[in-house]
């Protein structure tokens, strides 16, 4: 089941909100379920270099369905299972900030 453009939007907006209350301008990316762009919006004073990471994180979130944080660990510990993996898939961003949606969002 793909998202519709209205949760997507709803889904960008809800983390616009959030980053307004933090005063943290961000690159937010909405992706579709199969990993395509629906939704991207820069906020005014958001890094344009973090442009890639905001993508990244959505893709890593999309693709493992969790926030992506939680993989950012097995990604940099030599000892861990995972080490490296951020180099698959076209590249993989562990940082905090992507978050799989999907279930939350289509109840």
């Amino acid at each position: 089941m793909d998202i519709s453009s209205k949760l997507a939007f709803t889904a960008m907006e809800n983390a616009a909100n959030k980053a307004t209350e933090m005063n943290v301008p961000v690159n937010i990316a909405v992706l579709d379920t199969a990993g395509f762009l629906k939704y991207f919006m820069r906020m005014d004073d958001a890094y344009v270099g973090s442009i890639d990471i905001a993508l990244g994180k959505a893709k890593t979130a999309m693709l493992f369905r969790k926030p992506s944080h939680e993989l950012g660990d097995a990604f940099l510990r030599p000892e861990a299972r995972s080490y490296g993996m951020e180099n698959t898939n076209g590249g993989l961003v562990g940082f905090k900030g992507g978050e799989f949606l999907f279930e939350r969002i289509m109840k």
